[in-house]
């Protein structure tokens, strides 16, 4: 587990009198330093070093080494990582770089600078090949034209000595690649990784309109900005910020690790997921805020586009989040949509805020009408915090607040109950909204009516089928006098009044 230092002497592999037959293998998780030294090698097909780090960063650093026969023999164990950094290694040793090994060199003329060894070379196309000069690089013609990993991590960036496939993952740590003339394409199952410190904006050399990744993976700690509209058939990992711009992603899936990781679309640019149908699918969008949609078709299987800018115009009945989603299918008319809708706290303005309650509601903007059918289903407490509703067949603009005088059903626990029961509303007294929770036992034909004080009708808030669990309905009194009213739950098996004060 230790290091290797010589400065100055030997440093022999296997000394004379093994005789050249036998084996003598080093193994090493450490680094090695040779300067000034003399390398010698009894038993050249025997013996050998092999660096087997698993993933811990190996250096190897060779100054004016003067390589006996045998030269220095080394092998880059499967999981081992090999920065040789500046050094070319000579004699006539072998090399041989496993399959799932990494192998580091920042000279500029790449793979053939730090391959200069006349022994056996062994470069596997299964191995990964990394560039993390300070100058500009060229890969070199030893690189081969298949690998499973190509890392790049010099602002200089690196040519192509020749065309490569990427099979495992393309890294961009930082710098450009430089085509060459050449081609840059990827395996079935490739995948490009971002993963800087600073800010990355994609290009044509490593993000081809052809040819490209199976699968898109962001970890920079900044963010990452599209370059142009891009299709992968596979999913986009999102551990960090991408931002469309005015662009057009179209993946097959997505997956995010929180709520600070997500989509921008806030200059006009829009996630397109392909084959939703009946189960959730979740577009982890923004602005500068995470303000995610879930998209469920009982409809046609179609394309779903979903992008959110920032939009503070009024609402004109009370608050709202001030965003606007815009959501298109492929196939125009063919959906039937449950669409839920997610905001930070900080997307909300104040009249929103101070009545959250009475002020959610899902808006098409084209016409400013409520969508959907049934019940709301709601959640207020906790982020990001959303709003969902069913039966939508028309796709568009979206907002969510109150731009309408509207009395509604939320759900905000649809869990399915054992009982029937009405609960005493919340707030109450109340002005002019309040909320009403009430549970069915199974499936029943609902009548949920406000009557006032003489027993005349005020308005009728449930009339039709409703599925078993917890619901929760909410009453706008506005332009109501004040004082008591009463509400009752009717079903086939069950009915309850319970009494409530309006006060202005």
């Amino acid at each position: 587990k230790g290091d290797i230092q010589v400065t100055g002497g030997d440093f022999s592999m296997s000394r004379g009198e093994q005789g050249g037959s036998g084996v003598t293998i080093w193994r090493l998780e450490g680094n090695i330093s040779l300067s000034n030294a003399t390398t010698q090698n009894a038993n050249s097909p025997g013996a050998k070093l092999v660096l087997a780090g698993n993933g811990a960063l190996q250096r190897l650093s060779l100054t004016n080494v003067t390589y006996g026969d045998g030269g220095l023999p080394l092998e880059v164990d499967n999981g081992a990582v090999l920065d040789m950094g500046a050094s070319m290694l000579a004699g006539n040793g072998l090399f041989h770089l496993n399959a799932g090994a990494t192998l580091f060199t920042s000279r500029a003329d790449g793979i053939d600078g730090a391959m200069a060894n006349t022994g056996v070379r062994v470069l596997e196309e299964k191995a990964n090949y990394g560039f993390n000069g300070e100058i500009s690089q060229t890969t070199g013609s030893l690189l081969p034209q298949s690998v499973n990993g190509f890392i790049l991590d010099n602002d200089a960036g690196i040519s192509l000595s020749h065309s490569v496939t990427v099979t495992g993952f393309m890294r961009m740590i930082k710098g450009k690649v430089i085509l060459n003339g050449k081609e840059l394409t990827y395996g079935a199952d490739g995948s490009l990784e971002y993963r800087g410190t600073a800010v990355q904006t994609t290009s044509d050399a490593e993000f081809p309109s052809s040819g490209g990744p199976q699968n898109l993976i962001i970890n920079n700690s900044r963010s990452v900005t599209l370059h142009d509209s891009r299709f992968i058939h596979g999913n986009v990992e999102l551990n960090g910020d991408l931002n469309l711009g005015s662009f057009t992603l179209t993946a097959g899936s997505t997956s995010h690790a929180d709520d600070r990781a997500f989509i921008e679309t806030a200059d006009g640019g829009t996630l397109a997921l392909t084959s939703i149908g009946s189960s959730a699918v979740l577009f982890p969008v923004g602005t500068t805020a995470y303000a995610p949609v879930w998209v469920a078709n009982a409809g046609a299987v179609d394309t779903i586009s979903v992008g959110v800018v920032r939009d503070s115009g009024p609402a004109p009945y009370g608050g709202r989040v001030t965003v606007k989603w815009n959501i298109q299918e492929n196939t125009a008319g063919g959906g039937d949509y449950t669409l839920q809708f997610g905001w930070m706290n900080n997307l909300e303005n104040p009249a929103f805020r101070n009545d959250r309650l009475s002020c959610a509601g899902i808006f098409n903007l084209t016409d400013t009408t409520q969508v959907g059918t049934g019940s709301y289903m709601l959640n207020l407490d906790s982020l990001p915090k959303t709003i969902a509703r069913a039966g939508i067949v028309a796709l568009g603009p979206f907002a969510v607040g109150r731009f309408s005088e509207s009395t509604g059903i939320i759900d905000s626990n649809p869990s399915v109950a054992d009982e029937f029961f009405l609960r005493q509303n919340y707030p109450n007294p109340f002005n002019p909204w309040t909320a009403i929770d009430f549970s069915l036992g199974k499936s029943s034909t609902v009548e949920f009516t406000v009557y006032d004080i003489l027993g005349r009708v005020v308005e009728t808030l449930v009339n039709g089928k409703m599925e078993a669990g917890i619901h929760t309905v909410r009453w706008d009194a506005s332009g109501k006098a004040s004082g008591v009213y009463f509400y009752q739950l009717k079903t086939d098996q069950f009915v309850q009044i319970q009494k409530m004060v309006f006060v202005q």
